[in-house]
């Protein structure tokens, strides 16, 4: 049955609390911050380095400033897409629920975190993607970071982040590894040693983040069942065998460089809810509209296999 558009409205409450839920293990809008717009589609823009030159701007009593012309490197249209899943909730169930309201808001908070979960797929494969770095701005370790000798992290995410130097005229802020990467990581001689006066066999996310000279080092950790539905479950980790380097701006703006953006209409995300009399249910969709971009690809480095599994 398809609802009524008159009886179709936004519930502000469920909304609210679409909008506060989150789930700690995703992370894709630290890694592409969100910019607001109003807009379905329009355009954003990239600068040129014309701020990198050295100019002669002394200026002689009684002339003019030499004048500072800045470009647009590129202009590239967004279009924004919709994302929506609905929840039905039957009367039966929620007349014999202990907590009626908290039956609406944890079917508002699933779909949510599944929403969520498909962001965070999308942005994680964009990630995986060498296509979406800079030239030459991806490399295999030498040696892997679980073996048991040789292997120098810290020299190949140093390595790396002297290349998003080199192309953005900053360091990268933002490190991401797998959970397995993690562990291993804890552990390594080369970060131990760093620490060897201060801490004992294992080192905390702090410390690794201090290592590494990050200043968000993030461990995504988050799975999802890769197979189809009707089938045996198999779950597979979100994030693989890499490490990505990358300049996430804190606060993005116009003309802020960042590695990547998450343009969301104003608004959303949102819970519409409508009756359906036939089913004896209330209905809830709860929908987002957004586009994620990424706007600097010299702001990031893809190192690939840098564990064994």
């Amino acid at each position: 049955m398809t609802p009524d558009t008159k009886a179709v409205h936004i519930d502000s409450a469920l909304s609210n609390v679409s909008i506060q839920y989150k789930n700690a293990d995703l992370h894709a809008e630290k890694i592409f911050p969100v910019i607001t717009v109003k807009k379905d589609s329009d355009t954003f823009f990239r600068y040129g380095r014309q701020d990198w030159r050295v100019y002669d701007d002394v200026r002689a009593p009684g002339t003019r400033a030499k004048r500072f012309e800045w470009s647009i490197a590129t202009s590239t249209a967004y279009a924004l897409v919709e994302h929506a899943l609905e929840g039905q909730i039957i009367d039966s169930v929620r007349d014999n629920a202990d907590e009626p309201i908290k039956y609406e808001s944890d079917t508002v908070e699933e779909v949510s975190n599944t929403l969520l979960l498909r962001l965070e797929y999308d942005v994680v494969q964009t990630l995986k993607n060498v296509a979406n770095y800079g030239s030459g701005n991806n490399s295999t370790p030498t040696t892997s970071w679980d073996a048991t000798s040789g292997s120098t992290p810290i020299m190949d995410v140093d390595y790396a982040k002297e290349q998003i130097r080199k192309g953005i005229g900053r360091k990268p802020n933002t490190m991401i590894v797998s959970e397995n990467t993690h562990r291993i990581l804890r552990t390594h001689a080369q970060l131990l040693d760093l620490f060897k006066y201060t801490r004992g066999g294992t080192l905390m996310p702090d410390q690794i983040k201090s290592a590494f000279e990050v200043e968000n080092y993030i461990v995504l950790g988050g799975i999802y069942l890769n197979s189809a539905e009707g089938q045996t479950e198999t779950v597979a980790n979100l994030w693989g065998n890499y490490c990505s380097l990358l300049y996430v701006n804190p606060n993005p703006g116009i003309k802020q460089l960042t590695y990547g953006l998450t343009f969301r209409k104003q608004g959303f995300r949102q819970v519409k809810r409508w009756r359906e009399e036939a089913v004896e249910s209330d209905f809830v969709r709860v929908s987002d509209k957004y586009q994620f971009y990424v706007v600097a690809p010299d702001a990031g480095y893809l190192l690939s296999a840098v564990v064994s599994q």
